[in-house]
């Protein structure tokens, strides 16, 4: 559930591989008086889906070449979106059924939904996996707290166990080859990101070490971000066979709170960020020349 606090949409330049050094926030899609969380990008980054609060929380897609918002799902409270890989499928969690469930949008905006999952107990979408068969959700238990699994989109939707452990493990994502799950556990006794095969579980590191959330992929699927105290965190992650995690790298700071992030085709950082009490949003402070900080770092 979202608290009362007001969320500002902002797409950030700061990863465009296009610039050697880093600005300001700009491009403000909605006004500040919006709550809005949980922003994912279609593939080919033409449209985003997002939660936006009206009488009840709802997903919503936003056509980035029509400027235009079409309602997406309808009854209960909706959260999380995930366009399928391919772009043509569109998954939530919603408690329109009672307790949190994952369904599965045909059509993105127009068409039925699914319910891929049932039961008591409360899911929360986490993503794909590459193949675009299956969904990845986290699953509570009232003994033993978050576990992970998959579930296909077509069929049998039995749950798959992917991680399963006497902690949470939350905030999971599939990186765009299919070979790792990142995802945070709190076996430490905080929130920690942590990285491990897909079809080999027994292939695992732990990548932050001072508190990990939001792992996002790249789009190369070597390059992993996560947030820490405020910052945005980059490491380095092998394309081969193994499991080779390079030292987590900060890019820049802000102490705003986020609700939601994505990492756009072309680069980008696309936000929903605690909007300015001000109600102005526009500007913060951010690690200008970060990219070649970033080069020098990972030459050391």
């Amino acid at each position: 559930m979202l608290d009362a606090r007001e969320f500002v949409l902002f797409v950030n330049i700061l990863w465009s591989p296009r610039l050697k050094m880093a600005s300001s926030w700009h491009d403000s899609l909605l006004s500040n008086t919006t709550t809005c969380a949980y922003v994912a990008l279609s593939p080919d980054g033409k449209r985003m889906a997002l939660v936006l609060e009206g009488s009840s929380f709802d997903v919503w897609v936003y056509d980035l070449e029509r400027g235009t918002f079409t309602r997406a799902s309808f009854g209960g409270d909706d959260y999380r979106p995930a366009f399928s890989p391919d772009g043509r499928l569109l998954a939530y969690d919603s408690s329109k059924s009672g307790a949190q469930q994952v369904f599965l949008k045909h059509g993105i905006a127009q068409g039925e939904d699914t319910a891929l999952t049932e039961g008591p107990e409360d899911k929360a979408l986490q993503g794909w996996t590459a193949d675009a068969r299956e969904v990845i959700f986290a699953r509570h238990n009232k003994d033993t707290g978050w576990d992970l699994y998959a579930a296909a989109v077509v069929g049998d939707h039995k749950p798959r166990p992917l991680v399963v452990a006497p902690f949470n493990q939350t905030q999971a994502a599939v990186s765009p080859d299919g070979k790792w799950l990142a995802y945070v556990s709190d076996e430490s006794g905080q929130p920690e990101v942590f990285v491990q095969g897909m079809k080999d579980p027994g292939m695992r590191a732990q990548i932050s070490s001072e508190g990990g959330s939001a792992p996002r992929w790249s789009r190369s699927s070597n390059e992993l971000l996560f947030l820490s105290k405020n910052r945005v965190m980059s490491v380095k992650v092998g394309t081969g066979s193994g499991l080779a995690p390079g030292k987590p790298v900060a890019l820049f700071e802000d102490k705003k709170e986020w609700s939601g992030y994505d990492i756009a085709p072309d680069g980008p950082l696309v936000v929903t960020r605690e909007a300015d009490s001000n109600g102005s949003g526009s500007q913060i402070n951010v690690v200008t020349g970060w990219f070649e900080r970033l080069k020098q770092e990972q030459r050391k």
